[in-house]
């Protein structure tokens, strides 16, 4: 259960990330 949660968050944070980074390539 922990694991999934972590997995998840992570995976949400992978991508915003990744946005941000296109956005910044975009520019």
């Amino acid at each position: 259960m922990l694991l999934d949660q972590y997995m998840d968050s992570t995976s949400q944070l992978q991508e915003l990330y990744e946005d941000k980074d296109g956005q910044r390539k975009e520019e």
